[in-house]
């Protein structure tokens, strides 16, 4: 692994992990934004316990809006940040 990946691995990890957070919210319709606890687990390929605190940071930095129920281990979601892809992303995917 490169130097430079090595040190920010813990970073570049949290940030892979948010994007995954908002990838699996786009996978619902946007009436029915309802997650599983289990469901962001899976996507972000975390422990379950460790989704409160995932949602928590998509939230703060302000990724996603929405709400916890940590009883029912779900989350509502009602706005994701759009993501805008430049000309090359767009060439890419084509």
């Amino acid at each position: 692994m490169e130097p430079d990946l090595a040190a920010n691995e813990a970073k570049l990890m949290r940030k892979i992990q948010l994007l995954c957070v908002m990838e699996v919210t786009l996978t619902h319709p946007a009436n029915n934004r309802q997650l599983t606890f289990q469901e962001i687990a899976q996507s972000a390929k975390i422990p379950v316990n460790e989704v409160e605190l995932l949602v928590m940071k998509a939230l703060s930095v302000g990724l996603i809006k929405g709400n916890i129920d940590e009883i029912d281990k779900k989350v509502q979601m009602t706005w994701v940040q759009p993501r805008v892809l430049d000309l090359n992303q767009v060439r890419a995917v084509n």
